[in-house]
């Protein structure tokens, strides 16, 4: 072994008196885990439960909608972005009506403005 590794090892010295005691009862009482079979998941099983988590969600996005067709999914999309655009557009009315207001009105604007960008958000 290198005299520089042989300078920095150290070897490990037993733990014993009252600290031994301590960590003895810490396992006996289960503050300790004894032994874990923790395996990290595996990225590609990651990807997988991802995958599987956002078809989860378009099931029950379907069946709390009651879409069961091919139409009825365009239908509810066709919905959804004539309600988005709405949204933005009225989001864009108040930007343009802040630029124009006074001071007090400005906050209220804002706030109402905030509330449009959380709907479009959800």
């Amino acid at each position: 072994m290198p005299e520089q590794y042989k300078n920095a090892w150290k070897p490990h010295q037993k733990t014993t008196g009252i600290l031994a005691l301590y960590y003895y009862w810490c396992y006996q009482l289960g503050i300790f885990p004894k032994g874990t079979d923790y395996k990290p998941t595996s990225p590609l099983m990651k990807e997988e439960l991802r995958k599987l988590d956002e078809i989860t969600a378009q099931v029950r996005y379907m069946s709390k909608h009651n879409i069961s067709t091919l139409s009825d999914l365009h239908a509810d999309r066709e919905k959804n972005q004539t309600e988005m655009n709405k949204l933005i557009d009225y989001r864009q009315h108040l930007r343009n009506k802040v630029r124009r207001a006074t001071p007090a009105e400005k906050e209220k604007i804002r706030e109402e403005k905030q509330g449009v960008t959380e709907q479009i958000s959800l």
